[in-house]
């Protein structure tokens, strides 16, 4: 087509067999480009249609906000956010029982670093919590010969023997499900799994490793806690989100557990948490992530 445009054509025949009936049509060359963005942005498009509804219709939003964000480009990406990059569109993963998509998973989890990190303006932040890339590189990295700490690990160990903390917070995607860990400086690692599955093998060893020759407890065992199973009628959409909620409602007494039966508002929660909050960083502009943080520690 771009030989034929570039030629002077500016629309081309199609001949196609409907119902066995041959059929000729003419179309401009811009009518086609315009077929071709459809089916390329067709599921951005019946996300954003089914986000904008339930954003309109049972969202506990104000006039303002809701206004506010059914005028924002659906491939808008989502702002104030320093390691995640994702449109608008995507947040529509966020509805009923659907598979919460990494990015706005580690986007969530982005969000409530930063709530528990204002809090104590005069001090370092002590809660951490590490997007779901992490341990998938450090279990790589525990795997070669010889074993060496990326820049990223390198960092973290430095931030974890120089500044305080009293918990480090992460996920673990393993058997096609996620699961939650927390460390407090103990000899256990805790842990909960929306499915009742046992720990992952290799979480124990990857992490012992990450804090080799620092001056911490190194966790000796893993104690997995009693939580809300999922099954397939209540919940069975929502192991993400329920092991953000384990790691929330640790950092919060005030977050009440997630709960199977009733899933919906947790969802919910999570999609106005980010809608606001997007909503929010957009009029900081032109300041940036940059300028609303220090660093806690300084890295070479």
């Amino acid at each position: 087509m771009k030989d034929a445009f570039d030629n002077g054509s500016r629309s081309v025949a199609i001949k196609a067999f409907i119902n066995g009936q041959k059929r000729v049509q003419e179309y401009h060359f811009v009518k086609i480009h315009t077929f071709m963005l459809i089916n390329t942005y067709q599921p951005a498009m019946a996300s954003a249609c089914k986000l904008f509804d339930h954003v309109v219709t049972n969202l506990n939003l104000s006039e303002h906000y809701v206004s506010l964000f059914l005028a924002e480009p659906i491939v808008q990406l989502v702002q104030g956010l320093y390691v995640m990059d994702f449109p608008i569109w995507k947040l529509g993963c966020l509805l009923g029982e659907e598979w919460v998509e990494e990015d706005v998973f580690n986007g969530m989890a982005e969000l409530l670093y930063f709530r528990c990190a204002a809090a104590p303006l005069e001090n370092e932040p002590e809660f951490i919590f590490l997007p779901t890339s992490f341990f998938n590189n450090a279990w790589h990295l525990y795997t070669q010969e010889p074993r060496l700490y990326s820049i990223e690990l390198l960092e973290l160990r430095e931030r974890l023997c120089s500044t305080a903390f009293h918990t480090v917070s992460f996920i673990v995607w393993h058997n096609n499900h996620y699961a939650s860990y927390i460390y407090k400086e103990s000899p256990q690692l805790f842990h909960n799994d929306s499915l009742g599955h046992p720990p992952a093998p290799n979480v124990l060893f990857v992490f012992s490793w990450l804090l080799d020759s620092l001056d911490l407890l190194i966790p000796t065992r893993i104690q997995s806690g009693t939580i809300s199973k999922q099954t397939t009628s209540v919940g069975y959409g929502s192991c993400e989100i329920a092991a953000h909620n384990f790691i929330k409602a640790d950092a919060d007494d005030e977050i009440p557990l997630w709960d199977a039966r009733s899933s919906h508002p947790f969802h919910d929660k999570a999609l106005q948490e980010l809608i606001i909050f997007h909503l929010t960083a957009k009029t900081c502009r032109p300041s940036t992530f940059v300028d609303w943080v220090t660093q806690c520690t300084t890295t070479t």
